[in-house]
């Protein structure tokens, strides 16, 4: 589970669509020898494809979402060094606090 780092793109590849995000996700955990709270955060590359993307266009940066799928490994060569970049192919798609962008901008009646 994590938050939405900026709004969802949606690209076509092909006859289907792509939508790539990425996912800030914090463990918080106590220090052994200062019993200090501490927090590391990461970010996750995430790609949704075909009716996935729908649901994502509904969200935009910083909703939480739950993403159950497979993690992907690119490897690739830039300037002499290898480079291994993974990327979560997301097959489940789950909004935590569900609000969707239409209605941030209606008015209360």
């Amino acid at each position: 589970m994590g938050r939405l780092t900026k709004d969802p793109e949606t690209i076509q590849a092909g006859n289907t669509d792509l939508c790539k995000f990425s996912v800030a996700t914090t463990e918080y955990f106590r220090d052994k020898d200062t019993n200090e709270r501490k927090e590391v955060t990461q970010f996750h590359n995430v790609e949704a494809w075909a009716g996935l993307t729908k649901v994502m266009a509904l969200m935009e940066k910083g909703n939480r979402v739950l993403i159950t799928g497979k993690v992907i490994y690119n490897k690739y060569e830039k300037d002499g060094v290898n480079i291994t970049a993974a990327i979560v192919r997301a097959e489940r798609i789950t909004s935590i606090d569900w609000k969707r962008k239409e209605e941030e901008n209606e008015s209360p009646i």
